[in-house]
């Protein structure tokens, strides 16, 4: 059976925290990207400069899966790393995207586990 995620195809559809089936463990969520920033014109872009000029991470390295989700404008980026070890980089480095002023008002957080996206509902 594949998910609602898997057949979207033209990127059109909107999804909500709760809708996401992966793994939550290594999914990290980029918020404050709006679509289209600084002439990136795809999410997979976005997050590629950011982990690149921000971080200082290989994008191929580090990203299996990107999906957005909500309704909203600046609608939160889901990430899914490939490995624990770079999620963790991922989240040591966050807190020199501040420094930035183009990384200033984005910010990186862990996926909610399911309690809190029941809170959320």
């Amino acid at each position: 059976m594949t998910s609602r995620l898997d057949r979207d195809d033209d990127h059109d559809d909107y999804y909500y925290f709760w809708d996401y089936d992966g793994n939550s463990e290594t999914t990290l969520v980029f918020r404050g990207m709006r679509e289209g920033l600084h002439g990136h014109e795809t999410d997979e872009q976005l997050v590629e400069w950011v982990l690149r000029d921000g971080l200082g991470l290989r994008y191929s390295e580090c990203v299996e899966k990107i999906e957005r989700f909500g309704k909203d404008e600046g609608r939160p980026i889901c990430v899914q790393i490939k490995s624990a070890e770079k999620y963790d980089e991922i989240m040591n480095r966050k807190t020199s995207l501040c420094k930035y002023r183009d990384f200033f008002r984005m910010y990186i957080q862990p996926f909610p586990n399911r309690q809190r996206l029941k809170q959320m509902k």
